[in-house]
């Protein structure tokens, strides 16, 4: 029978960072987050093997052995509107798939797995919506987000030129088979492509989803005291209630508003959307071009 101390020490096992060849490529695996997992993973199928009375114990020996790992750091970075307007702009040097990705984020505040993982069924151009179905969705339920006209122009200038005929994800580096993947080289692009947008040559680090969390700050500016539930819209959080789950296209039109204002924000207003060759990639991409200010 499975004890404490045997949990214990296969925490210690999985901590221990190891090097691992995977499909050809040299990864590490183990480490904190990987004992994390197990933890999380073990306890729950000891709980249901004791719920379906298929294990003769009544304790579930992995209860609150998440305490022996450190604490989870919570990730606060949100970044100045400077830094995302240096983002939008960086983001229009990258070509497709990353660089249509990170605005996206920008214009919707979605997560960035979310618009990895889009397929062409999921986009309503008619009506300018992106409709993620519920079991696609990580709070098991219908996401309706509004699209901004600049959203629209680069949904269209990417499924005219980029639609996959293997398969339907829109961002996908297989001809639309599995969805877009690689996000740490992206992001390392992402940083040379903003130190050569800013001039500085440092860049304080920040990750996809911080976009996300900074997109929510920003309404949350424009907003102020009240403005609690349609941040909660615009992001998706779940919300359990008997009219919300009748109401999934609720507050569309007040989403899309902020949304907007959101947009002007960003972009300072100056959304030429050019048709651009970047010589460096050999793509056609929508770049909104900087004011003389920026």
């Amino acid at each position: 029978m499975l004890t404490r101390d045997q949990v214990r020490s296969l925490m210690k096992e999985v901590m221990v960072q190891a090097p691992s060849i995977h499909e050809g490529k040299m990864r590490r695996r183990g480490g904190i987050e990987a004992a994390r997992s197990v933890v999380a993973v073990l306890r729950k199928m000891i709980n249901w093997g004791i719920r379906e009375r298929l294990l003769k114990r009544a304790d579930n020996p992995v209860s609150g052995m998440e305490d022996n790992l450190p604490k989870k750091r919570k990730k606060e970075r949100v970044l100045s509107l400077e830094e995302a307007q240096v983002v939008w702009y960086a983001a229009g040097t990258l070509g497709y798939p990353f660089g249509p990705l990170y605005r996206l984020i920008l214009l919707t505040g979605c997560r960035p797995g979310e618009w990895a993982r889009c397929r062409q069924s999921y986009i309503d151009l008619r009506q300018s919506l992106l409709v993620i179905p519920a079991q696609a969705y990580k709070s098991d339920h219908v996401h309706v987000v509004p699209l901004v006209p600049v959203a629209v122009q680069i949904l269209e200038h990417t499924l005219a030129n980029y639609a996959g005929q293997q398969g339907d994800y829109v961002f996908s580096g297989t001809d639309g088979l599995s969805p877009a993947s690689g996000w740490p080289k992206a992001q390392s692009r992402m940083i040379r492509a903003m130190t050569a947008v800013s001039g500085e040559r440092d860049v304080v680090p920040w990750t996809p989803h911080d976009l996300r969390r900074t997109v929510a700050t920003r309404i949350a500016e424009q907003l102020g005291v009240g403005g609690e539930q349609l941040i909660k819209r615009v992001l998706g959080h779940a919300d359990g209630s008997v009219t919300a789950i009748y109401n999934r296209y609720g507050y569309v039109k007040e989403m899309r508003e902020v949304l907007e204002r959101w947009t002007e924000e960003l972009t300072g207003g100056n959304l030429n959307a050019a048709s651009v060759w970047h010589e460096s990639e050999m793509v056609p991409y929508l770049i909104a071009e900087p004011t003389e200010e920026a």
